[in-house]
């Protein structure tokens, strides 16, 4: 998982899915909804990488995630 600076987070290189966890911050999400939050984000995050046996996956490099 790869949070961005600009609140962005990120589950997976390979994957296009993102949360932006920025307006949830904003509107003042609480403690408990927020870690219910990140919960879900976990799940939906691949077992592991497929970068070197499926390549044309990789959607996203990371240094374009801030890494």
């Amino acid at each position: 998982m790869r949070p961005t600076v600009d609140g962005t987070l990120y589950p997976c290189p390979g994957q296009t899915n993102s949360d932006a966890l920025r307006p949830l911050l904003h509107d003042g999400i609480g403690e408990a909804d927020l870690i219910a939050h990140l919960r879900c984000a976990v799940a939906l995050k691949p077992e592991r990488l497929e970068l070197k046996e499926r390549p044309e996956k990789i959607i996203r490099f990371m240094s374009a995630t801030d890494g």
